[in-house]
C-alpha cells in the first residue's frame, strides 16, 4: 500500500506517460514561453507523476528514459532545467550530470532519486547538480527547489516572464480540473502531494494458489 500523501500509480484508463512524451495543457497558448523541464527517469510511474505535477505548476515537461536520449534532446532543444534520476539504464545519473555540465554548462541539473544517503548526495553535488532531492519528495519542496535553481540560472527579466506565463498556465489547468470535477462522470480523489518512489512489482501468484 502506498503511503498517505504520495502519488499513486495511475488508473488503468490513464496509462503512464511513455518515454519521449511531452506534457501539455489544453487552453494554454503554446507561444507563451514557460519554464521547460527535461525529465530523465526510466520509471513510467515517476514520469507520469512528474508530468502531472509540472503541468499543475504551469511548466512544460518533456520526458525520456535514458541518458543518451536526454543528450540527444539537449543537442537540439533548449531546456531551462534537467531533472535526473540516478538509476537509469545506460549511464548513472552522476555521469549524465557531468555530461550535461560539460556540453551544456548553462543548463542546471537537479537529481531526484530514491538513493538519499549523504554519500549519494555528495556524489551528486560533486558531479555538478544544483540540488539533490530524495524520493519521496513533497511537491512544495520540489517546486521550491526548481524555482531556487531557476533564479540562479535564468536572467531576471526572462525569469519574470517565464513565471508570469507559468502562473497563467496554472490558472488554466486549475479551471480545467474544476470543470472535470463538476462533471457527473468525474472520478473521486484528491491530487497527490508528493512524488513517490517507483512501486516494486508484486510477486506473481502461484498457479495452484486458491482465492
Amino acid at each position: 500500500m502506498a503511503a498517505a500523501g504520495t502519488v499513486r500509480p495511475p488508473e488503468p484508463a490513464s496509462p503512464p506517460a511513455p518515454a519521449g512524451a511531452r506534457q501539455g495543457s489544453a487552453g494554454i497558448d503554446p507561444a507563451l514561453r514557460r519554464p521547460r523541464i527535461l525529465v530523465v527517469d526510466d520509471s513510467p510511474t515517476v514520469r507520469q507523476q512528474l508530468g502531472i505535477a509540472f503541468t499543475r505548476m504551469g511548466f512544460v515537461c518533456e520526458m525520456v528514459a535514458t541518458g543518451a536520449l536526454a543528450l540527444d534532446r539537449l543537442a537540439t532543444a533548449r531546456y531551462d532545467l534537467v531533472m535526473v534520476d540516478v538509476m537509469i539504464p545506460d549511464m548513472d545519473g552522476y555521469r549524465l550530470t557531468r555530461e550535461i555540465r560539460k556540453g551544456h554548462r548553462g543548463t542546471p541539473v537537479i537529481i531526484l532519486s530514491s538513493r538519499g544517503s549523504p554519500f549519494d548526495h555528495a556524489r551528486g553535488l560533486l558531479a555538478g547538480c544544483k540540488a539533490y532531492l530524495a524520493k519521496p519528495v513533497p511537491l512544495r519542496e520540489l517546486e521550491a527547489a526548481i524555482l531556487k535553481t531557476l533564479r540562479k540560472s535564468v536572467a531576471a527579466g526572462e525569469l519574470d516572464e517565464l513565471l508570469r506565463n507559468a502562473a497563467a498556465a496554472r490558472v488554466a489547468v486549475a479551471r480545467g480540473a474544476a470543470a472535470r470535477v463538476a462533471a457527473p462522470a468525474a472520478a473521486p480523489g484528491r491530487p497527490a502531494q508528493a512524488v513517490a518512489r517507483p512501486a516494486a512489482a508484486s510477486a506473481p501468484q502461484p498457479a495452484d494458489a486458491r482465492a
